[in-house]
């Protein structure tokens, strides 16, 4: 790679932040970049992009993508459900202390994961976006009260989701076509490791259709979750969470409803008539994939030999949705 550097000013003019960043390393990853240097536009002489719809935070997490794509990998273990902070009361429960660096996760959590490369060498059958990449070997109702019921750790991980659908945006606006499949292997390697899947949220579905095409796979991504768990956990009312989908979002309503009755035509279903088998609708993150810069074959091998790629946007967006909610609170 040259060291030609161009410079890229993200933010609304009068807060805008300039970056400095190889030229080459831009023009690699995305089309849209490559044609404003290298094309007739005002850019290529002025190496200045302008990015006012793009936040500082959002564009270095793309940075950090980009660049890892250069580096190689051993398997890497997805993150611990303790990269997301929990609330003071549920840190007191355990005794955890204000500094402790693993960030509220106990030893006995952290001793029965699968944490190692050398024990990831034993699933290299296992993709980083497969059931079984990194199975935590901690009971659910632990997991459930050291997490799950936390209202600060719920608030943190949908902050998390807020960031991926920040990057996924700029990934589609720019044309960063692999890092939009990227996002979705992350997402999902991170659902099956924690147990966790994104539930529909009333923001945000508004900010995703009001940025993307309905033709997303992102969309696509939180159709199939939303069908496969926020309904099954309904007690026993999917009619109630259907018509309130139809309040927030009616497009995202009728792809649920659709995905609904394809999975139960199937058979698949619960006591209530809900599918709960996601196994056939969720073998990895492929069935979300585009595709447009390497084949199905060619992404499988990527997705195993790159870990290190998901790992880092799975931080990178946890980091971020933390900081989003302080800025929120004033911190």
């Amino acid at each position: 790679m040259s060291f030609h550097l161009v410079t890229i000013r993200v933010g609304e003019p009068d807060h805008a932040v300039d970056i400095p960043v190889y030229r080459e390393l831009l023009s690699s990853v995305s089309p849209y970049f490559r044609g404003a240097f290298e094309g007739g536009f005002k850019e290529a002489t002025n190496r200045t992009i302008p990015l006012t719809d793009v936040t500082e935070q959002t564009f270095r997490i793309f940075l950090s993508w980009a660049n890892a794509q250069l580096q190689q990998s051993a398997p890497v273990p997805v993150p611990h459900l303790s990269i997301l902070p929990r609330g003071p009361a549920a840190v007191a429960a355990d005794g955890a202390t204000a500094g402790d660096s693993r960030m509220d996760a106990t030893e006995d959590d952290v001793d029965r994961s699968v944490t190692s490369a050398e024990s990831l060498r034993q699933v290299l059958g296992t993709a980083f976006d497969e059931h079984g990449y990194q199975p935590w070997l901690v009971s659910d109702t632990k997991l459930c009260a050291m997490y799950y019921d936390d209202e600060a750790w719920v608030k943190n991980a949908k902050m998390s989701l807020v960031s991926y659908l920040n990057l996924y945006i700029f990934a589609d606006k720019y044309s960063v076509h692999q890092l939009r499949d990227d996002i979705l292997t992350a997402m999902l390697g991170q659902a099956f490791a924690w147990d966790w899947y994104p539930d529909p949220e009333a923001d945000l579905l508004a900010t995703a259709y009001d940025n993307l095409p309905n033709s997303a796979r992102f969309l696509k991504f939180l159709v199939v979750c939303t069908a496969l768990f926020w309904l099954v956990v309904s007690d026993g009312d999917c009619t109630a969470r259907l018509r309130t989908l139809r309040q927030w979002q009616p497009d995202f309503a009728f792809e649920v409803s659709m995905k609904q009755a394809q999975m139960l035509h199937k058979g698949h279903k619960n006591d209530d008539g809900v599918f709960v088998s996601y196994h056939e609708q969720l073998p990895n993150s492929c069935v979300f994939h585009e595709h447009l810069v390497c084949n199905a074959n060619a992404c499988r091998e990527r997705i195993k030999n790159k870990s290190h790629v998901f790992v880092e946007l799975i931080e990178a967006c946890a980091k971020d949705g933390i900081s989003m909610i302080k800025e929120q609170e004033g911190e």
